[in-house]
């Protein structure tokens, strides 16, 4: 009986191990596992020293680079406001005026 039991395209498994696959036992089901399991406390400790540390390093801006910041947004925001509203104006015009 060439070929009885056998899969297509696997070739045959003596029934060694066929009995030796049978007797193993089934992987063990993983619990819930916590999201902080694996994390050491150590390495969160560090990131924050590491983080504080890193902080400390920054340039922040004066109060005259802050206002002068705002200024230039609120100016370029009011320009841009008035170029699309004026685009608006002439596409409503127009679209008026065709219909």
């Amino acid at each position: 009986m060439e070929g009885a039991g056998r899969l297509k395209g696997r070739p045959e498994m003596r029934q060694q191990d066929v009995a030796e696959c049978r007797a193993k036992p089934a992987a063990p089901v993983a619990e819930y596992a916590p999201f902080w399991k694996g994390y050491d406390m150590r390495k969160i400790v560090q990131f924050v020293k590491e983080s504080y540390a890193e902080l400390r390093k920054v340039v922040w801006p004066g109060r005259d680079d802050v206002i002068s910041s705002v200024k230039v947004v609120i100016i370029s925001t009011v320009i841009i406001a008035a170029v699309l509203g004026l685009i608006d104006l002439l596409l409503l015009l127009g679209i008026r005026a065709l219909f």
